[in-house]
């Protein structure tokens, strides 16, 4: 969040992935950031496949520090996605 901060982004930390659904019904933002072991009965995974059915085209970025087989295994996570790895160390901004 301190990195999204620096490069002057708005940034709403929720607690839960219900707590995200919730935040987006009440103000829709441009994209999303989650993790995707949550440590509760949602996952980051859960999240993005709520969030596709409910705003299709809404970025949707999840992010983890496991290795992708594990994540695939153990959280759903399609091969095919694209993945942040954590640590991040550095982000790039791109505005088109």
């Amino acid at each position: 969040m301190t990195m999204l901060a620096q490069l002057d982004m708005s940034v709403r930390h929720v607690r839960s992935a219900d707590e995200a659904l919730k935040a987006m019904a009440e103000t829709p933002v441009d994209c999303v950031l989650s993790d995707i072991n949550l440590g509760s009965k949602h996952t980051g995974v859960w999240l993005y496949n709520q969030l596709v059915l409910r705003y299709p085209n809404l970025p949707v970025i999840l992010m983890s520090g496991m290795p992708r087989e594990t994540l695939i295994s153990d959280f759903g996570l399609h091969p095919d996605w694209p993945l942040m790895t954590k640590p991040v160390s550095r982000l790039i901004y791109y505005t088109p």
